[in-house]
């Protein structure tokens, strides 16, 4: 797999992604990481395809915990930033699709949380995410090179079910998904067989997508199904995990859900009291779904409502904070610029001057 076709450079294909990259290298601090990640063509092009939003309001927002990434096109690739500092930009990185996502390791390697467990893929290795599946992206390492393939999931029904002799596990991670799209949270691994050829067609698909003529949408799916029909039968092993939703992930849920509506008189107690959980039950469901403490989950559901109010609405500084639940305005100010690097005003002004 080290022998990648010479007169082939990946990354001439995503200047977007390679200009960002530069951007925050050169980023002094978390204001500046902002304002060039907001600024950059990478975020508006983004932007443009996809959206983020939360659940259980619908309302269009960057959710702390468990955002859901929406596909607003059939097909899409993104590399993958090197850059650590982008998790300072990101506010929160644990999230969800409503689309199929395909993660291919085209140099180095690459690790991903799923649910909780932190999975390593090997230089041509690949792993495939169905549309429930929570996970959060690890910071891509220098040297190494990953792409993201996003399909919407009409796309991949369609790709698949034209390929009759797809390996089994795939066909029944498929099958999955129809038969319970809401309940179903799976994955499936393929370990490599040193096969050269995914690279020679991961580079195929590329130059495709990025220079799009009559029939590309043909040739696309064509080399797509070639794809994965090399990862399906010419690799070395297929794992195909799946989870079941479980009474904590319901719990939590629910837990969630009135966080959400009560932000701004919300304790412990008072969850424990509604929903009828014992208070130490609460904060390990919160654990276990997310990795954080009740009082780390609350404090970034809090500041995830403000970034939104100051990004979409006219309320004023002092109204905000009273909208998210605190009495002392010294106090928010103070979390505030710990986590941003700047003040509410300065993020507001910033953020509609990019725009």
């Amino acid at each position: 797999m080290d022998n990648i076709n010479k007169g082939f450079n990946l990354r001439d294909y995503f200047k977007e992604a390679v200009e960002l990259e530069e951007l925050l290298s050169r980023c002094k601090d978390k204001k500046e990481l902002f304002k060039s990640y907001y600024l950059s063509e990478y975020y508006k092009n983004i932007k443009g395809e996809m959206e983020v939003f939360n659940k259980n309001t619908n309302i269009h927002e960057e959710n702390e915990k468990l955002c859901i990434y929406d596909l607003n096109v059939n097909f899409r690739i993104n590399l993958g930033i090197k850059n650590s500092r982008i998790e300072d930009i990101l506010i929160g990185n644990y999230h969800k699709h409503n689309y199929y996502e395909l993660i291919y390791v085209y140099k180095g390697k690459y690790s991903q949380e799923i649910n909780g467990e932190i999975i390593t893929l090997n230089q041509g290795e690949a792993c495939i995410l169905n549309p429930n599946i929570n996970h959060n992206d690890i910071p891509i390492e220098s040297g190494n090179t990953v792409l993201f393939f996003c399909f919407s999931n009409k796309f991949f029904y369609e790709i698949v079910s034209k390929y009759t002799t797809i390996h089994y596990k795939l066909d029944e991670f498929i099958k999955n998904d129809l038969k319970d799209q809401n309940a179903v949270e799976q994955y499936i691994i393929f370990k490599k067989n040193n096969c050269l050829e995914c690279n020679e067609i991961v580079e195929d698909i590329v130059k495709e997508y990025f220079t799009p003529h009559i029939g590309t949408k043909l040739i696309l799916s064509g080399k797509i199904i070639r794809f994965l029909d090399i990862l399906s039968n010419e690799y070395e092993s297929l794992d195909l995990v799946r989870f079941n939703y479980s009474s904590t992930r319901t719990a939590f849920i629910d837990i969630d859900s009135f966080i959400e509506k009560n932000i701004s008189d919300i304790s412990r107690e008072k969850i424990a009291n509604e929903l009828h959980y014992n208070p130490n039950y609460i904060n390990k469901i919160i654990r276990k779904n997310t990795g954080l403490t009740y009082s780390e989950y609350i404090l970034n559901k809090k500041l995830k409502l403000a970034i939104n109010l100051l990004k979409n609405s006219n309320l004023s500084i002092n109204n905000i904070i009273k909208e998210v639940g605190y009495i002392n305005k010294s106090y928010f100010y103070k979390v505030f610029t710990n986590k941003y690097s700047m003040t509410p005003q300065e993020f507001r002004v910033m953020f509609r001057n990019n725009l």
